[in-house]
């Protein structure tokens, strides 16, 4: 009995302290999800990792369009696994939601690097449903992002559209106000109709991005078209970063990204890879052609279409500064001097901004800032991150990769059909702000150009606002309007319309035949009246759309007897004018 009493309270004991290392255990978990500013990763530049001012873009701050979706890009290498990233103290915007970071492949290191995560402000009427990797036979592949309407709770997953017939423009532009919205494809009853490109009205401060598909293991997602924020209006993104060592995989390791990219300068760095539908700046300046890099300039309308590439043509375009012709003059620039290109690290540009201070085109080189002088030089556009502000980021980081998972799972069903997104934070409040109606933050008052009906069957309402860019021009005469008729009195006199025979007056808008009066519209044949669009017959008057009998005049819609003459709603007494 004794024994049995020790081992009992030894069971005891050890339950005891198994059970209070438990709660010990937790509990550093759970504060893990709110470290101290001691154990984030500020200061990476030490050897273990550099950030990078050359590199790819968050893709969903901004992507390109290809017109023709291909599967995605095939690596040889496993990623690892995603870092525990935590949103930086300073925001850009109100609306701004942190979305998280990915790694992205790196064909120069043949490693991956981080793309570090971005302050969006999204798309009114859209939510962000993240990229992810899938392994493959061939390694893992990138499946990209893209963003979806916020009132469609389901994916639908569509067969492979057929090669797009989008040539570029097919007519001079309207104006200087208008740009080109490319065609696509539409799947609509079981099978695809094409819906070409036209001219669109443009609008400052929005970026139209036009309908296309997304390539997915298990089909193609149709993305509408949508207006989008300009550039520099969309949050702040950061730059990305190569880890030497992978010091991100230790327990209790957090990154806070603190290298700002300056949206202001990429625009002359720009460029396209299309395979990987991701928008890349710096210094890409001849690399090798097997990457599938192109400057922007050469993408737009041969590859794709570049959202940024048409706004910012359109924008300068109107104040009379030809874009294409100065991004491509800076290119040839910078291709034929190699050490005045923008560095590619945050270290190399430093060492450059202090060697090269007297450099004339410093400024447009240098594409990073600290974020602590980027604060301090922008202090009206941003402002500290509050608690609540906080704690609703890191909600909205678990839902997205929640629906990062939620994809991954229900694309690996090769079969087409749909599956639903779950709800997240950042949706609930963006459904809030659209209740709101801010002002500010309306997209252009007109319809969706991709709403633009099928050329095949067109809906006369369409055709009644023409300054919505959801219709082409109208290039056809238009048709003249119907003038009241009236009969014509008794005797030789005419109606207003009605053209007199040989030796009679005429009305006001009658052009007589030899020895009378003429009027303003009308051009008579040989010996006879007739009206503007009417062709008569050989010595009697006809209206534009009757045919009158030999000898006699005629009203507009009338074809009267021989030897008199008919008004447009009933016969007139009296003898009218013969023409010969």
């Amino acid at each position: 009995m004794f024994v049995r009493i020790l081992l009992s309270r030894s069971a005891m004991m050890a339950y005891f302290f198994v059970a209070t290392g438990m709660l010990l255990i937790g509990s550093q978990r759970a504060g893990a999800q709110e470290p101290a500013a001691s154990d984030i990763a500020w200061d990476v530049e030490d050897g273990d990792a550099e950030h990078l001012m050359s590199g790819p873009m968050h893709e969903a701050f901004a992507a390109p369009v290809p017109f023709d979706p291909e599967p995605g890009l095939v690596v040889p290498a496993e990623p690892p696994e995603p870092i525990d990233e935590i949103p930086p103290d300073i925001q850009p915007d109100d609306d701004a939601v942190w979305l998280e970071g990915y790694w992205a492949w790196d064909d120069e290191r043949e490693d991956f690097v981080w793309v570090s995560g971005v302050y969006r402000v999204p798309p009114v009427g859209r939510r962000w449903v993240p990229g992810y990797w899938e392994e493959v036979p061939e390694g893992y592949q990138w499946v990209s992002g893209f963003w979806a309407p916020l009132n469609e709770q389901e994916v639908t997953y569509l067969p492979d559209p057929p090669e797009s017939q989008e040539r570029g423009p097919t007519s001079p532009a309207p104006s200087d106000d208008h740009f080109w919205a490319s065609g696509h494809w539409y799947h609509q009853d079981g099978r695809y109709v094409w819906r070409p490109g036209y001219w669109a009205p443009g609008h400052e401060q929005w970026v139209w991005v036009p309908a296309h598909y997304v390539w997915t293991p298990r089909g193609y997602v149709f993305v509408s078209g949508y207006w989008d924020y300009r550039f520099v209006d969309r949050g702040m993104a950061f730059a990305p970063v190569y880890w030497r060592r992978p010091v991100y995989a230790r327990a209790g390791f957090y990154y806070r990204p603190f290298r700002v990219i300056d949206l202001a300068r990429l625009h002359l760095h720009w460029f396209v890879r299309p395979r990987y539908r991701h928008y890349y700046y710096g210094d890409w300046y001849g690399r090798p052609a097997g990457w599938g890099i192109h400057a922007s300039f050469a993408f737009h309308g041969r590859y794709g279409y570049d959202p940024l590439w048409s706004y910012y043509r359109w924008h300068f375009r109107r104040r009379g500064i030809d874009y294409h012709a100065r991004v491509r003059g800076w290119h040839r620039y910078f291709d034929r001097h190699v050490d005045r290109r923008p560095p590619r690290t945050w270290r190399h540009q430093r060492d450059f901004a202090r060697r090269r201070s007297d450099y004339q085109h410093l400024r447009r080189v240098v594409l990073g800032h600290d974020l602590r002088d980027y604060a301090a030089r922008h202090r009206r556009r941003v402002r500290q991150v509050a608690e609540p502000d906080r704690r609703r980021m890191r909600d909205t980081a678990r839902a997205m990769r929640e629906v990062r998972d939620v994809r991954r799972r229900g694309e690996r069903d090769r079969q087409p059909g749909r599956f639903r997104l779950p709800e997240t934070p950042d949706v609930r409040r963006q459904r809030d702000r659209m209740a709101r109606g801010s002002p500010d933050r309306r997209p252009p008052d007109t319809r969706r150009p991709d709403r633009r009906p099928d050329v095949r069957r067109p809906d006369r309402r369409e055709t009644r606002r023409p300054t919505t860019p959801s219709h082409r021009p109208e290039t056809r005469r238009p048709t003249p309007s119907r003038r009241p008729e009236a009969r014509p009195s008794r005797g030789s006199g005419s109606s207003r319309e009605a053209r007199p025979s040989r030796g009679s007056g005429s009305s006001r808008e009658a052009r007589p035949s030899r020895g009378s009066g003429s009027s303003r519209e009308a051009r008579p044949s040989r010996g006879s009246g007739s009206s503007r669009e009417a062709r008569p017959s050989r010595g009697s008057g006809s209206s534009r759309q009757a045919r009158p009998s030999r000898g006699s005049g005629s009203s507009r819609e009338a074809r009267p007897s021989r030897g008199s003459g008919r008004g447009s709603e009933g016969r007139s007494g009296g003898r009218s004018g013969r023409g010969r």
